[in-house]
């Protein structure tokens, strides 16, 4: 059997013995005594933590909850998708699993999501592990924002063949309402995509390191309607590019924080940004 095979018998035929859920819920019950009712990890999250290991011990439960509890609304953790190494091939994604919000349709959609896109860079990396040779893909979950407005989960992946490179997703979810914020969203009109563009070819043009940025074909332009940004804890807005996405791989990831006062006069409102 081929590495691909085995990652993929782990990924889509995972055992799950009964006494799984039962195990989580005792280890974890003591996170929750203040609010009166203790935790439990879904059926699907339990089966995908782990794979090919079901010997639970108290140390193993805690590896669980890898992501901190976020604030007092939602429980957010990072659980392992497919994990692998061997001499030439490393393998470990992780995803988020949320739990807690009031209206469980919209925590089913987010939950959903995290598990597609780990199905999906699975898929698409799959040809690159059967061809052979040395491989690493790794995908891990954090809270980057964790404030009354808005939850801010970053899944970044790294990707080693040769040489590595990073990219990143951002949802800035709003715990209140229970909506992902959209770039789109915070602004009056589609003008941001210009304000926002002219403020960073600036700060590029200035930059002390601006040689680490592209200036030919791949130089700098505009950015996309959806580009990934994050709302900070103190309110400000941050907009993210992959590695080699506008400069060079020792640039790693690059965010440029955008001052509130260049974005003032376009805003719908003063609630996420100020």
């Amino acid at each position: 059997m081929t590495n691909l095979d085995e990652l993929k018998k782990q990924y889509k035929a995972i055992p799950v013995p009964d006494e799984l859920q039962a195990t989580v819920l005792e280890t974890l019950r003591p996170r929750r005594k203040k609010r009166g009712r203790y935790l439990g990890l879904s059926a699907v999250a339990a089966a995908s933590v782990f794979v090919g290991s079901f010997t639970m011990s108290p140390s193993l439960a805690e590896s669980l909850a890898k992501v901190p509890l976020v604030s007092n609304v939602i429980q957010v953790f990072s659980v392992t998708d497919i994990q692998r190494e061997d001499d030439t091939i490393e393998v470990a994604m992780n995803r988020a699993v949320i739990e807690d919000f009031e209206h469980k349709d919209f925590e089913n959609v987010l939950n959903e999501k995290y598990k597609a896109e780990n199905t999906a860079l699975f898929e698409e990396m799959s040809p690159t592990i059967q061809e052979g040779g040395h491989f690493s893909l790794q995908r891990d979950v954090s809270v980057i924002t964790d404030s009354p407005n808005v939850i801010a989960i970053q899944r970044m992946t790294t990707l080693t063949q040769a040489s590595a490179a990073q990219s990143v997703k951002i949802d800035n979810i709003d715990p209140a309402n229970e909506w992902i914020i959209t770039l789109p969203s915070l602004f009056k009109d589609e003008s941001y995509v210009q304000v926002i563009s002219d403020y960073i070819a600036t700060q590029i043009a200035q930059a002390n390191d601006s040689a680490m940025f592209f200036h030919d074909t791949n130089a700098f332009e505009k950015i996309d309607p959806h580009q990934t940004f994050a709302i900070t804890d103190d309110g400000k807005l941050v907009v993210y590019f992959d590695e080699y996405e506008i400069a060079a791989g020792a640039a790693g990831i690059v965010k440029f924080i955008i001052p509130t006062e260049v974005l003032q006069p376009i805003l719908a409102s003063d609630y996420y940004i100020h």
